[in-house]
C-alpha cells in the first residue's frame, strides 16, 4: 500500500492551515511542543478535520494533552502507571499525603499537561514539602 499523499503546500500547525482543496489523510507525527502552546495545538486538528482525514482524530489529540485522561483509560480498564491528579484548588500536600498512604516514598512529579520530561522531577521520601511547592495545582505524582 502506497503511503497518503500530502500536498504541497500542507503546512505544519504552527504554519499556515492546509489549503489544498482535495480531502487527503493527514498522519499526525509529532505532537512534542504542544505544552507551550496548548490552546493552539488544540485548535489546529479541528482546522486539519475540516479539510481532511486525521489519522489521530481531533478530539483524541485535544484529551490527550492533559495526562488526565488517563483516568478514563484506567476506567476501561487499561493498567496505567498509579498516579494521583490534582486539579485547580486541590492542596499539593495533602497530595503528597496521600502518595505516603500509599506506600510511595520517592515519587515523581509532573504538569498534567506535559510532554516527556517537561517540568518533571523525582522527589524522594524526605522532600515532599519540596514537591509540594514545586508546581503547585494541576499535576500528576506517581511512585518511582
Amino acid at each position: 500500500m502506497a503511503p497518503p499523499s500530502v500536498p504541497a503546500g500542507t503546512r505544519s500547525r504552527s504554519g499556515s492551515v492546509l489549503s489544498h482543496p482535495r480531502r487527503t489523510v493527514v498522519p499526525v507525527r509529532a505532537t512534542w511542543n504542544y505544552v507551550e502552546r496548548r490552546d493552539e495545538f488544540c485548535a489546529w486538528p479541528d482546522r486539519v478535520e475540516s479539510r481532511a482525514m486525521l489519522l489521530n482524530p481531533a478530539r483524541v489529540l485535544r484529551e490527550n494533552t492533559d495526562k488526565i485522561y488517563l483516568r478514563d483509560v484506567e476506567a476501561r480498564g487499561v493498567a496505567i502507571v498509579p498516579t494521583i491528579f490534582a486539579t485547580a484548588g486541590d492542596d499539593p500536600g495533602a497530595l503528597l499525603l496521600g502518595a505516603r498512604d500509599r506506600g510511595w516514598t520517592d515519587v515523581v512529579v509532573k504538569p498534567r499537561v506535559s510532554a516527556g520530561s517537561f517540568a518533571t522531577r523525582r522527589f524522594g521520601a524526605a522532600e515532599h514539602d519540596a514537591a509540594a511547592a514545586f508546581l503547585g495545582s494541576e499535576l500528576a505524582v506517581r511512585p518511582m
